[in-house]
C-alpha cells in the first residue's frame, strides 16, 4: 500500500470511528420502540412496559411497546431482524425465538441473526383449574385423565410456546392423554378456563392465575421449587414429574449494532434491574429477576437452542412452511 493511498485509507477510517463515536454520544436522540410478541394485558406485556418506564429514566426518551403476537412469535422477530441496527428498533425476546428453527421453515436465526443486548427475568408457569373444577391436586388432574383418554382439554398461550411443550411433556410422562387448545396469549386462556363449556385446566404464568383469585385454583408450579409468592401450591416434580417451565427474558436487536449503543442499552436496563421498583414489579408478576450480561445471554441462548429442539422432537411438532 503506497503512502498516499495508506493515508487516504487511515482518514476514512478516523472519519468512520468519528461518525460511529458521534452516533453514541448522541444515542438517544428519539423514541425507542421494543416490540412484544404477545398480546396486550399479559405477563411478558406487563413487565416490558414496567421495566420501559424505568430504563427511561436512564436514557431520557421514551420507550414505545409495540405489541406483535402471532406465528410463534416469528412476526414481531422477524421485524426486528429486518429492521435497521441503530438501537432504535429492539425486541423482547422470549425462548419462543430458540425454537423458531425446528417449528418452521423460517429464514431466521435466532442466534445469528440478533444482537443479544441483556438478559432481564425469569418467569413461573402454573397449571390451574376452575375454582368449580373436582381436581384439587396435580395427581387428581392425571388420574382423571388416565381414566378417560381425551376427554379433558387444557389450554395454553399457543402452539409451540413454552406451556405447551412443557404440558406435552408432562402428560408424556404420566402417560396421559388430553387435548391441547391454543390460544394467541393468557388473557384469552383464562376467558376460556372460566366459561362454562371452555378448557377444562391451563398452564399459564403465575401472575395471570392469581388475578383471578377464588375463580380459579392452582394445581402446580412448574419449576424447580416452590414459588416465593405462593410457597403451598407444590412443584409437578414433587408429584414425580420432572417437567419445569422457565420463561427467561431478554433484550435483543438486529445483528451489527454499533457496541457503543449496545453497552448504552445495557447499561440503562441494567441500573434499571438494581432498583427496588423493579424487584417489586417481577415479585408483582411472580418472576425472578435474572441477569446476564449480553455476551452471556447469548451464550445462554446458544446452549438452551438444542434443549428447545428436544422439546419439540419430543411434542412430535412437524416443521411446517
Amino acid at each position: 500500500m503506497s503512502g498516499s493511498v495508506a493515508k487516504k485509507f487511515m482518514a476514512g477510517m478516523t472519519l468512520a470511528l468519528a461518525v460511529l463515536g458521534a452516533h453514541a454520544e448522541t444515542y438517544p436522540s428519539r423514541p425507542i420502540t421494543i416490540v412484544v410478541t404477545f398480546q396486550a394485558g399479559g405477563l411478558l406485556d406487563a413487565h416490558m412496559r414496567g421495566t420501559a418506564r424505568l430504563a427511561e429514566k436512564e436514557l431520557g426518551q421514551s420507550i414505545v411497546v409495540d405489541n406483535r403476537p402471532g406465528g410463534m412469535s416469528m412476526i414481531g422477530a422477524r421485524a426486528v431482524a429486518n429492521a435497521a441496527p441503530d438501537g432504535y428498533t429492539l425486541l423482547q425476546a422470549s425462548q419462543n425465538l430458540l425454537r423458531v428453527p425446528y417449528l418452521m421453515k423460517a429464514k431466521l436465526d435466532p442466534v445469528g441473526d440478533f444482537t443479544y443486548v441483556v438478559g432481564l427475568a425469569d418467569a413461573e408457569h402454573v397449571i390451574a383449574v376452575p375454582a368449580t373444577s373436582p381436581w384439587h391436586s396435580l395427581k387428581d388432574m392425571i388420574d382423571a385423565a388416565r381414566a378417560k383418554p381425551g376427554a379433558f382439554s387444557y389450554g395454553s398461550t399457543g402452539m409451540g410456546g413454552t406451556a405447551h411443550l412443557a404440558m406435552t411433556e408432562l402428560t408424556r410422562q404420566a402417560g396421559v392423554r388430553m387435548v391441547h387448545v391454543p390460544f394467541k396469549g393468557a388473557p384469552d386462556a383464562t376467558v376460556s378456563l372460566l366459561n362454562t363449556g371452555g378448557i377444562d385446566a391451563a398452564c399459564m404464568p403465575y401472575s395471570e392465575a392469581a388475578k383471578l383469585g377464588g375463580k380459579a385454583r392452582i394445581l402446580s408450579v412448574l419449576g424447580t421449587q416452590r414459588m416465593k409468592l405462593d410457597p403451598s401450591v407444590p412443584t409437578a416434580i414433587e408429584a414425580g414429574y420432572q417437567v419445569t417451565a422457565p420463561s427467561y427474558i431478554g433484550i435483543v436487536g438486529p445483528k451489527g449494532m454499533d457496541p457503543a449503543v449496545v453497552e448504552r442499552i445495557h447499561s440503562a436496563f441494567r441500573k434499571a434491574m438494581q432498583s427496588p421498583e423493579y424487584e417489586a414489579l417481577t415479585s408483582r408478576l411472580g418472576m425472578y429477576v435474572l441477569y446476564r450480561s449480553g455476551s452471556d445471554y447469548r451464550q445462554w441462548a446458544q446452549a438452551r437452542t438444542p434443549v428447545e429442539k428436544q422439546l419439540v422432537q419430543t411434542a412430535g411438532l412437524s416443521v411446517n412452511e
